[in-house]
């Protein structure tokens, strides 16, 4: 989701990026995406 692998997004941001994911499919973490 980003170019730069050192950066990550802001926690709203996440949950907005999750919130979405979450439609598809249920089981969506995320730590499936970012290193928590």
């Amino acid at each position: 989701l980003a170019n730069n692998p050192d950066r990550s997004p802001t926690r709203k941001t996440m949950q907005k990026i999750l919130k979405v994911l979450r439609e598809f499919d249920s089981r969506v973490k995320a730590d499936d995406f970012w290193d928590m």
